[in-house]
Protein backbone atom coordinates (compact mmCIF):
# COMPACT_ATOMS: atom_id res chain seq x y z
CA UNK A 1 0.00 0.00 0.00
CA UNK A 2 1.23 3.55 -0.80
CA UNK A 3 1.74 6.17 1.75
CA UNK A 4 -0.78 7.85 -0.31
CA UNK A 5 -3.60 5.33 0.07
CA UNK A 6 -2.40 4.90 3.93
CA UNK A 7 -3.34 8.49 4.49
CA UNK A 8 -6.34 8.55 2.49
CA UNK A 9 -7.54 5.16 4.46
CA UNK A 10 -6.45 7.06 7.77
CA UNK A 11 -8.25 10.42 6.77
CA UNK A 12 -11.58 8.44 5.68
CA UNK A 13 -11.39 6.47 9.30
CA UNK A 14 -11.01 9.62 11.18
CA UNK A 15 -13.79 11.41 9.15
CA UNK A 16 -16.18 8.94 9.48
CA UNK A 17 -15.56 8.82 13.66
CA UNK A 18 -15.60 12.94 14.10
CA UNK A 19 -18.74 12.24 12.08
CA UNK A 20 -20.24 9.61 13.98
CA UNK A 21 -19.30 11.53 17.22
CA UNK A 22 -21.13 14.94 15.61
CA UNK A 23 -24.07 12.61 15.12
CA UNK A 24 -24.31 11.45 18.79
CA UNK A 25 -23.78 14.94 19.82
CA UNK A 26 -26.52 15.83 17.51
CA UNK A 27 -28.76 13.37 18.89
CA UNK A 28 -28.36 13.68 22.45
CA UNK A 29 -29.20 17.50 21.66
CA UNK A 30 -32.25 16.00 19.99
CA UNK A 31 -33.27 14.13 22.42
CA UNK A 32 -32.11 16.96 25.30
CA UNK A 33 -34.61 19.40 23.15
CA UNK A 34 -37.04 16.26 23.26
CA UNK A 35 -37.08 16.44 26.72
CA UNK A 36 -36.80 20.51 27.18
CA UNK A 37 -40.34 20.31 25.06
CA UNK A 38 -41.80 17.45 27.03
CA UNK A 39 -40.99 19.08 30.05
CA UNK A 40 -41.81 22.59 29.00
CA UNK A 41 -45.57 21.11 28.18
CA UNK A 42 -45.82 19.43 31.52
CA UNK A 43 -44.98 22.81 33.32
CA UNK A 44 -47.45 24.58 31.13
CA UNK A 45 -50.20 22.02 31.95
CA UNK A 46 -49.48 22.30 35.55
CA UNK A 47 -49.31 25.90 35.09
CA UNK A 48 -52.67 25.65 33.89
CA UNK A 49 -53.87 23.74 36.31
CA UNK A 50 -52.77 25.65 39.14
CA UNK A 51 -54.41 28.84 37.66
CA UNK A 52 -57.24 27.37 37.42
CA UNK A 53 -57.53 26.14 41.02
CA UNK A 54 -56.48 29.33 41.83
CA UNK A 55 -59.61 30.94 40.19
CA UNK A 56 -61.66 28.42 41.28
CA UNK A 57 -60.13 29.47 45.07
CA UNK A 58 -60.42 33.35 44.21
CA UNK A 59 -64.27 32.69 43.27
CA UNK A 60 -64.91 30.41 46.54
CA UNK A 61 -63.21 33.10 48.80
CA UNK A 62 -65.01 36.40 47.06
CA UNK A 63 -67.96 34.45 48.04
CA UNK A 64 -67.16 33.97 50.94
CA UNK A 65 -66.36 37.68 50.88
CA UNK A 66 -69.73 39.12 49.96
CA UNK A 67 -71.25 36.48 52.56
CA UNK A 68 -69.55 37.71 55.73
CA UNK A 69 -70.25 41.31 54.68
CA UNK A 70 -74.32 40.69 54.59
CA UNK A 71 -74.07 39.48 57.96
CA UNK A 72 -71.19 41.88 59.14
CA UNK A 73 -71.82 45.23 56.69
CA UNK A 74 -68.81 46.46 54.81
CA UNK A 75 -68.02 49.72 57.07
CA UNK A 76 -64.34 50.42 58.88
CA UNK A 77 -65.96 48.46 61.87
CA UNK A 78 -67.33 45.57 60.39
CA UNK A 79 -64.35 44.48 58.32
CA UNK A 80 -61.85 43.38 61.19
CA UNK A 81 -65.20 41.06 61.19
CA UNK A 82 -65.13 40.31 57.13
CA UNK A 83 -60.93 39.16 57.73
CA UNK A 84 -61.23 37.26 60.90
CA UNK A 85 -63.78 34.91 59.71
CA UNK A 86 -62.26 34.35 55.74
CA UNK A 87 -60.76 31.31 56.73
CA UNK A 88 -64.01 29.41 57.57
CA UNK A 89 -65.71 29.20 54.49
CA UNK A 90 -69.44 28.58 53.95
CA UNK A 91 -69.59 26.76 56.79
CA UNK A 92 -68.59 29.60 59.11
CA UNK A 93 -71.16 31.67 57.28
CA UNK A 94 -73.98 29.48 58.05
CA UNK A 95 -73.22 29.02 61.91
CA UNK A 96 -72.90 32.78 62.10
CA UNK A 97 -76.44 33.37 60.05
CA UNK A 98 -77.64 30.94 62.64
CA UNK A 99 -75.98 32.43 65.70
CA UNK A 100 -77.63 35.93 64.26
CA UNK A 101 -80.86 34.53 64.07
CA UNK A 102 -80.32 33.55 67.24
CA UNK A 103 -79.30 37.08 68.64
CA UNK A 104 -82.08 38.87 67.04
CA UNK A 105 -84.31 36.64 69.11
CA UNK A 106 -82.50 37.16 72.06
CA UNK A 107 -82.75 40.62 71.26
CA UNK A 108 -78.97 40.81 71.88
CA UNK A 109 -76.11 43.05 69.51
CA UNK A 110 -75.29 40.12 67.28
CA UNK A 111 -71.27 41.10 67.77
CA UNK A 112 -71.68 40.71 71.14
CA UNK A 113 -71.36 37.16 70.85
CA UNK A 114 -68.21 37.26 68.74
CA UNK A 115 -64.53 38.55 70.07
CA UNK A 116 -61.84 39.59 67.84
CA UNK A 117 -58.11 38.32 68.45
CA UNK A 118 -55.93 41.17 67.41
CA UNK A 119 -52.05 39.73 66.40
CA UNK A 120 -48.95 41.15 67.64
CA UNK A 121 -47.19 43.85 66.27
CA UNK A 122 -43.86 42.53 65.61
CA UNK A 123 -42.04 46.19 65.79
CA UNK A 124 -43.64 46.82 69.13
CA UNK A 125 -43.98 43.56 70.61
CA UNK A 126 -47.49 44.30 71.48
CA UNK A 127 -51.41 43.29 70.35
CA UNK A 128 -52.12 45.63 67.78
CA UNK A 129 -55.87 47.17 68.32
CA UNK A 130 -58.64 48.24 66.22
CA UNK A 131 -57.18 51.44 66.57
CA UNK A 132 -53.22 51.00 65.42
CA UNK A 133 -53.78 48.30 63.34
CA UNK A 134 -54.74 50.35 59.80
CA UNK A 135 -56.93 49.75 57.12
CA UNK A 136 -57.97 46.27 56.55
CA UNK A 137 -56.80 44.88 53.11
CA UNK A 138 -58.82 42.02 52.09
CA UNK A 139 -57.53 41.74 48.47
CA UNK A 140 -54.45 40.93 49.67
CA UNK A 141 -55.81 38.57 52.44
CA UNK A 142 -57.62 36.92 49.54
CA UNK A 143 -54.72 36.40 46.98
CA UNK A 144 -52.23 35.13 49.94
CA UNK A 145 -54.73 32.89 50.96
CA UNK A 146 -54.99 31.64 47.49
CA UNK A 147 -51.11 31.08 47.25
CA UNK A 148 -50.87 29.59 50.54
CA UNK A 149 -53.78 27.13 49.30
CA UNK A 150 -53.38 26.01 46.37
CA UNK A 151 -50.60 28.52 44.94
CA UNK A 152 -46.74 27.76 44.19
CA UNK A 153 -46.21 29.97 47.77
CA UNK A 154 -47.61 27.95 50.77
CA UNK A 155 -45.62 30.50 52.89
CA UNK A 156 -46.80 33.25 51.65
CA UNK A 157 -46.96 36.11 53.69
CA UNK A 158 -49.74 38.83 54.51
CA UNK A 159 -49.10 42.67 54.49
CA UNK A 160 -49.50 42.19 58.38
CA UNK A 161 -50.59 39.17 60.83
CA UNK A 162 -54.41 38.11 60.28
CA UNK A 163 -56.96 39.58 62.96
CA UNK A 164 -58.42 35.87 64.48
CA UNK A 165 -62.23 35.43 65.01
CA UNK A 166 -63.96 33.35 68.18
CA UNK A 167 -67.76 32.84 69.15
CA UNK A 168 -67.91 32.89 72.49
CA UNK A 169 -69.51 29.62 74.47
CA UNK A 170 -73.44 30.11 74.08
CA UNK A 171 -74.50 26.88 74.12
CA UNK A 172 -76.44 27.16 76.95
CA UNK A 173 -78.65 29.39 75.60
CA UNK A 174 -78.93 27.42 72.43
CA UNK A 175 -78.80 23.70 72.47
CA UNK A 176 -78.65 22.75 69.33
CA UNK A 177 -74.87 23.72 68.89
CA UNK A 178 -74.72 21.28 71.37
CA UNK A 179 -75.63 18.29 69.18
CA UNK A 180 -73.25 15.93 67.39
CA UNK A 181 -74.28 14.78 63.76
CA UNK A 182 -76.30 11.60 65.22
CA UNK A 183 -77.79 13.56 68.04
CA UNK A 184 -79.08 16.06 65.14
CA UNK A 185 -80.29 13.52 63.40
CA UNK A 186 -82.33 12.01 66.26
CA UNK A 187 -83.87 15.25 66.72
CA UNK A 188 -84.40 16.22 63.37
CA UNK A 189 -86.47 12.47 62.86
CA UNK A 190 -88.44 13.86 66.44
CA UNK A 191 -90.02 16.42 65.35
CA UNK A 192 -90.82 15.08 61.92
CA UNK A 193 -92.76 12.57 63.45
CA UNK A 194 -94.40 15.95 65.63
CA UNK A 195 -95.03 17.29 62.68
CA UNK A 196 -97.05 14.30 61.17
CA UNK A 197 -98.86 13.87 64.51
CA UNK A 198 -99.52 18.22 64.29
CA UNK A 199 -100.69 17.63 60.82
CA UNK A 200 -102.91 14.62 61.35
CA UNK A 201 -104.39 16.56 64.31
CA UNK A 202 -104.59 19.63 62.10
CA UNK A 203 -102.65 21.67 64.74
CA UNK A 204 -100.48 24.32 64.05
CA UNK A 205 -96.65 23.29 63.17
CA UNK A 206 -95.44 26.43 62.54
CA UNK A 207 -93.08 26.54 65.31
CA UNK A 208 -92.14 22.91 64.93
CA UNK A 209 -91.25 23.50 61.09
CA UNK A 210 -88.89 26.45 62.22
CA UNK A 211 -87.23 24.04 64.86
CA UNK A 212 -86.72 21.54 61.98
CA UNK A 213 -85.62 24.20 59.77
CA UNK A 214 -83.02 25.42 62.41
CA UNK A 215 -81.82 21.74 63.21
CA UNK A 216 -81.30 21.00 59.34
CA UNK A 217 -79.07 23.96 58.61
CA UNK A 218 -76.86 23.16 61.93
CA UNK A 219 -76.53 19.87 60.31
CA UNK A 220 -75.55 21.30 57.14
CA UNK A 221 -73.08 23.08 59.14
CA UNK A 222 -71.69 19.63 60.85
CA UNK A 223 -71.65 17.97 57.53
CA UNK A 224 -69.95 20.40 55.71
CA UNK A 225 -66.78 19.99 58.38
CA UNK A 226 -67.33 15.98 57.71
CA UNK A 227 -66.81 16.49 54.45
CA UNK A 228 -63.90 18.72 54.66
CA UNK A 229 -62.00 16.40 56.88
CA UNK A 230 -63.04 13.40 54.24
CA UNK A 231 -61.46 15.85 51.63
CA UNK A 232 -58.22 16.05 53.85
CA UNK A 233 -58.14 12.12 54.51
CA UNK A 234 -58.46 11.34 50.48
CA UNK A 235 -56.09 13.70 49.82
CA UNK A 236 -53.56 12.93 52.02
CA UNK A 237 -54.10 8.93 50.76
CA UNK A 238 -56.10 7.83 53.67
CA UNK A 239 -59.13 7.31 50.90
CA UNK A 240 -60.55 4.24 53.10
CA UNK A 241 -60.74 6.36 56.01
CA UNK A 242 -62.30 9.51 53.80
CA UNK A 243 -65.40 6.76 52.40
CA UNK A 244 -65.78 5.57 55.72
CA UNK A 245 -67.07 9.29 56.78
CA UNK A 246 -69.43 8.94 53.97
CA UNK A 247 -70.43 5.32 54.89
CA UNK A 248 -71.42 6.56 58.81
CA UNK A 249 -73.11 9.55 57.44
CA UNK A 250 -75.43 7.74 55.57
CA UNK A 251 -76.12 5.00 58.58
CA UNK A 252 -76.35 7.39 60.95
CA UNK A 253 -79.69 9.00 59.16
CA UNK A 254 -80.55 4.92 58.66
CA UNK A 255 -80.09 4.68 62.64
CA UNK A 256 -82.29 7.81 63.35
CA UNK A 257 -85.16 6.86 61.16
CA UNK A 258 -85.26 3.36 62.53
CA UNK A 259 -85.48 3.64 66.39
CA UNK A 260 -87.07 0.50 66.83
CA UNK A 261 -84.20 -1.68 68.10
CA UNK A 262 -85.76 -5.08 66.85
CA UNK A 263 -86.12 -3.74 63.58
CA UNK A 264 -82.30 -2.32 63.47
CA UNK A 265 -81.29 -5.63 63.85
CA UNK A 266 -83.45 -6.94 60.81
CA UNK A 267 -82.06 -3.89 59.04
CA UNK A 268 -78.67 -4.40 60.12
CA UNK A 269 -78.86 -8.32 58.62
CA UNK A 270 -80.02 -6.69 55.23
CA UNK A 271 -81.96 -9.45 54.37
CA UNK A 272 -85.55 -9.87 54.01
CA UNK A 273 -86.87 -12.67 56.30
CA UNK A 274 -84.65 -10.96 59.34
CA UNK A 275 -87.21 -7.62 58.75
CA UNK A 276 -89.31 -7.80 62.07
CA UNK A 277 -93.00 -6.67 62.50
CA UNK A 278 -94.80 -4.74 59.63
CA UNK A 279 -92.34 -4.47 56.55
CA UNK A 280 -93.79 -1.09 55.34
CA UNK A 281 -91.89 0.20 58.61
CA UNK A 282 -88.83 -0.61 57.15
CA UNK A 283 -90.54 1.29 53.47
CA UNK A 284 -91.12 4.21 55.54
CA UNK A 285 -88.04 4.44 57.16
CA UNK A 286 -86.09 4.02 53.74
CA UNK A 287 -88.72 6.92 52.41
CA UNK A 288 -87.70 9.00 55.15
CA UNK A 289 -84.07 8.64 54.87
CA UNK A 290 -83.97 9.25 51.07
CA UNK A 291 -85.80 12.21 51.26
CA UNK A 292 -83.30 13.69 53.90
CA UNK A 293 -80.07 12.53 51.81
CA UNK A 294 -81.46 14.70 49.29
CA UNK A 295 -82.39 17.60 51.21
CA UNK A 296 -81.68 20.72 48.84
CA UNK A 297 -80.87 22.71 51.66
CA UNK A 298 -78.40 20.64 53.30
CA UNK A 299 -78.51 17.00 52.50
CA UNK A 300 -75.81 14.69 51.93
CA UNK A 301 -76.56 14.87 48.23
CA UNK A 302 -75.95 18.75 47.80
CA UNK A 303 -73.81 18.92 50.42
CA UNK A 304 -70.96 16.49 48.77
CA UNK A 305 -72.04 17.15 45.53
CA UNK A 306 -70.66 20.86 46.37
CA UNK A 307 -67.61 19.50 47.58
CA UNK A 308 -66.64 18.80 44.41
CA UNK A 309 -64.94 22.15 43.86
CA UNK A 310 -62.45 20.95 46.35
CA UNK A 311 -60.90 18.89 43.16
CA UNK A 312 -60.36 15.50 42.51
CA UNK A 313 -60.87 14.50 46.05
CA UNK A 314 -63.53 15.96 46.59
CA UNK A 315 -65.22 14.28 43.13
CA UNK A 316 -63.85 10.81 44.62
CA UNK A 317 -65.51 11.72 47.60
CA UNK A 318 -68.97 12.61 46.09
CA UNK A 319 -68.95 9.50 44.10
CA UNK A 320 -68.56 7.44 47.18
CA UNK A 321 -71.59 9.57 48.57
CA UNK A 322 -73.19 8.16 45.59
CA UNK A 323 -72.52 4.79 46.21
CA UNK A 324 -73.64 4.54 50.05
CA UNK A 325 -77.03 6.27 48.89
CA UNK A 326 -77.60 4.19 46.45
CA UNK A 327 -76.83 1.42 48.58
CA UNK A 328 -80.30 2.78 50.50
CA UNK A 329 -82.62 3.57 47.35
CA UNK A 330 -81.93 -0.21 46.58
CA UNK A 331 -82.46 -1.93 49.75
CA UNK A 332 -85.96 -0.34 49.83
CA UNK A 333 -86.49 -1.19 46.08
CA UNK A 334 -85.83 -4.75 46.75
CA UNK A 335 -87.58 -4.91 49.57
CA UNK A 336 -90.59 -3.98 47.85
CA UNK A 337 -90.31 -6.24 45.54
CA UNK A 338 -89.33 -9.00 47.77
CA UNK A 339 -93.05 -8.33 49.56
CA UNK A 340 -94.65 -8.54 46.07
CA UNK A 341 -92.99 -11.32 44.93
CA UNK A 342 -93.96 -13.59 48.24
CA UNK A 343 -97.44 -12.13 47.85
CA UNK A 344 -98.13 -13.32 44.68
CA UNK A 345 -96.48 -16.57 45.72
CA UNK A 346 -99.32 -17.09 47.92
CA UNK A 347 -102.07 -15.45 45.38
CA UNK A 348 -101.24 -18.12 43.68
CA UNK A 349 -102.28 -20.86 46.17
CA UNK A 350 -105.88 -19.53 45.98
CA UNK A 351 -106.08 -17.20 48.58
CA UNK A 352 -108.29 -14.15 48.07
CA UNK A 353 -107.22 -12.20 51.40
CA UNK A 354 -105.48 -9.50 49.05
CA UNK A 355 -107.69 -9.20 46.53
CA UNK A 356 -109.35 -5.90 46.05
CA UNK A 357 -111.98 -5.78 43.72
CA UNK A 358 -112.69 -2.78 42.41
CA UNK A 359 -116.21 -3.30 40.40
CA UNK A 360 -117.65 -3.99 43.39
CA UNK A 361 -117.05 -0.76 44.70
CA UNK A 362 -119.51 -0.34 48.27
CA UNK A 363 -120.00 3.24 48.82
CA UNK A 364 -121.71 2.61 52.20
CA UNK A 365 -118.18 0.86 53.30
CA UNK A 366 -115.73 3.19 52.36
CA UNK A 367 -113.13 1.91 55.27
CA UNK A 368 -113.34 -1.92 54.27
CA UNK A 369 -109.31 -2.12 53.34
CA UNK A 370 -108.07 -0.14 55.59
CA UNK A 371 -107.06 -3.47 57.36
CA UNK A 372 -104.90 -3.97 54.36
CA UNK A 373 -102.74 -0.74 54.35
CA UNK A 374 -98.97 -1.54 54.49
CA UNK A 375 -99.57 -4.83 53.31
CA UNK A 376 -99.25 -6.10 49.34
CA UNK A 377 -103.14 -6.04 47.39
CA UNK A 378 -104.16 -7.55 44.24
CA UNK A 379 -105.95 -4.39 42.34
CA UNK A 380 -108.69 -6.30 39.89
CA UNK A 381 -111.22 -4.42 38.31
CA UNK A 382 -113.23 -7.54 38.05
CA UNK A 383 -112.81 -11.66 39.28
CA UNK A 384 -111.40 -12.18 35.77
CA UNK A 385 -108.97 -9.14 35.03
CA UNK A 386 -105.53 -9.79 35.44
CA UNK A 387 -104.57 -8.63 38.88
CA UNK A 388 -101.56 -5.49 39.32
CA UNK A 389 -99.76 -6.27 42.56
CA UNK A 390 -99.15 -2.65 44.55
CA UNK A 391 -98.36 -1.74 48.25
CA UNK A 392 -100.82 0.04 49.96
CA UNK A 393 -99.97 2.75 51.82
CA UNK A 394 -102.87 4.77 52.62
CA UNK A 395 -106.29 5.08 52.16
CA UNK A 396 -108.28 8.87 51.40
CA UNK A 397 -111.85 8.55 50.08
CA UNK A 398 -111.20 12.31 48.97
CA UNK A 399 -109.10 11.44 46.35
CA UNK A 400 -111.21 8.60 44.99
CA UNK A 401 -112.00 8.84 41.03
CA UNK A 402 -115.63 7.17 40.36
CA UNK A 403 -116.27 5.55 36.16
CA UNK A 404 -116.99 8.98 35.28
CA UNK A 405 -114.34 11.01 36.71
CA UNK A 406 -111.71 7.88 35.17
CA UNK A 407 -113.33 7.78 32.08
CA UNK A 408 -112.98 11.76 31.63
CA UNK A 409 -109.57 11.71 32.68
CA UNK A 410 -108.51 8.76 30.27
CA UNK A 411 -110.40 11.30 27.66
CA UNK A 412 -108.19 14.42 28.48
CA UNK A 413 -105.24 11.98 28.17
CA UNK A 414 -105.64 9.39 25.40
CA UNK A 415 -108.44 11.29 23.05
CA UNK A 416 -111.94 10.48 22.51
CA UNK A 417 -110.87 7.00 21.83
CA UNK A 418 -109.25 5.78 24.70
CA UNK A 419 -109.25 2.15 25.42
CA UNK A 420 -111.14 0.09 28.25
CA UNK A 421 -107.75 -0.34 29.95
CA UNK A 422 -106.70 3.10 29.73
CA UNK A 423 -109.88 4.21 31.76
CA UNK A 424 -109.55 1.48 34.46
CA UNK A 425 -106.02 2.37 35.30
CA UNK A 426 -107.36 5.95 36.39
CA UNK A 427 -109.88 4.35 38.34
CA UNK A 428 -109.94 4.62 42.11
CA UNK A 429 -113.21 4.11 43.96
CA UNK A 430 -111.40 3.97 47.24
CA UNK A 431 -108.61 6.57 47.20
CA UNK A 432 -106.01 4.45 47.29
CA UNK A 433 -102.19 5.45 47.12
CA UNK A 434 -99.47 3.06 46.96
CA UNK A 435 -95.77 2.98 47.67
CA UNK A 436 -93.71 3.89 45.06
CA UNK A 437 -89.92 2.52 43.50
CA UNK A 438 -87.14 5.48 44.43
CA UNK A 439 -84.96 6.61 41.66
CA UNK A 440 -81.13 6.46 41.95
CA UNK A 441 -79.06 8.91 43.00
CA UNK A 442 -77.00 10.34 39.79
CA UNK A 443 -74.72 13.81 39.07
CA UNK A 444 -77.78 15.19 37.79
CA UNK A 445 -79.66 14.87 41.06
CA UNK A 446 -80.99 13.18 44.03
CA UNK A 447 -83.13 10.33 43.94
CA UNK A 448 -86.86 10.39 45.02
Amino acid sequence: MSLGGFAGGMASAFQKAIDREQEEKMEAKREKAAQLRQAASFAHSEKLYTRRLMDDERKSLRETEQGLKALFGSGPDSLPYVQAWMGMGGAGIEQLKELKEFAKEKRVPFKSYLDLSYPINDETGELFTQENYGAINLNNTIETMIKRRVGDDPNAAFVRPQIGGVIKDYEKDYSIYNLSYDEVNVEIARVMDNISLAEQDNSPALELNKELENLRAWRKTILRNKRDMAINQETAGDSASAKNVVRRDVNSLLDSAIPDSNMKLGLEAGTFLTMEGDRNRYIDAFNRVITEMGDPQGGIYSVYKEGQREGVSGVTLFNAALIQMNTVVSRKNSLMEQMISESKAMDITGTDAIRVITKTYDPENKDIHNDKIGKVIAIQYDAEATPTYKILKGINPAKATDEAAARAKAKQIHGDNYTEKQWIAEYNPYGMFFYKQSSRFTIDGPGK
